[in-house]
C-alpha cells in the first residue's frame, strides 16, 4: 500500500473535515433560527381591544423622519408652502378608540371624522369603516409599550403619504 506524504493519515483528515463541516452548519443554523425567530416577534405583533381603546396621537417627526424617499423627494419638491400644509394636517392628529366600537379622528383643522373600528385577523390588523362606506385597513407591524406602528393595506396605499402611522396613547 502506498502512503499519500500530503496525508499520512486520512481517516484523521477525514474527521477534522467533517468536525468543521458540522461545526460550521451548527453555526449557520444557529444564525437562521434567531433571524426567523426576531421575524416571527415582528410578524405575531397583535393587540388586544382593551390596548387599543383610549387616545392616540400620530407621531408626526417620527413618521417624517421615516418617510421613504421617494415620498420624501416628492414632498420636497412641491416646495415649502406644501410642506407647511402637510405639518398642519397631520402634526397633531389624534385617534381616539371608544370600547363601543366608534372611533372619532381629529385632524389639527378642527375637523374630525367618525366611524367604527373592529379588529381583525386575530389582533394583526384595524378595521376602520366610515359612515360614506369608504373602509381603511391597518396592519400592525410593531407595539412598543405606548407605542404603534400601522401600515395601511388596500389598493392605493403605498400612493398614500401617509401610509405608515405611528401613534403615541396619551
Amino acid at each position: 500500500m502506498i502512503r499519500n506524504k500530503f496525508y499520512p493519515n486520512k481517516s484523521k483528515c477525514l474527521m477534522a473535515f467533517l468536525k468543521s463541516v458540522f461545526y460550521v452548519f451548527m453555526i449557520f443554523s444557529s444564525v437562521i433560527v434567531s433571524m426567523s425567530e426576531a421575524k416571527g416577534q415582528e410578524k405575531s405583533a397583535v393587540i388586544e381591544e382593551k390596548e387599543l381603546i383610549g387616545s392616540w396621537e400620530l407621531d408626526y417627526e417620527k413618521w417624517r423622519n421615516d418617510l421613504e424617499q421617494g415620498k420624501m423627494e416628492r414632498l420636497n419638491k412641491k416646495g415649502a408652502e406644501l410642506n407647511a400644509k402637510v405639518k398642519e394636517l397631520y402634526k397633531n392628529r389624534t385617534y381616539i378608540f371608544n370600547d363601543d366600537g366608534s372611533f372619532e379622528l381629529f385632524i389639527s383643522s378642527g375637523q374630525s371624522l367618525r366611524g367604527t373600528w373592529v379588529l381583525s385577523q386575530r389582533g394583526k390588523s384595524i378595521e376602520l369603516l366610515y359612515p360614506s362606506g369608504n373602509k381603511d385597513s391597518l396592519k400592525l407591524i410593531s407595539k412598543n409599550g405606548l407605542r404603534l406602528r400601522l401600515k395601511s393595506e388596500g389598493q392605493n396605499a403605498d400612493k398614500l403619504l401617509l401610509s405608515e402611522l405611528y401613534l403615541i396613547k396619551k
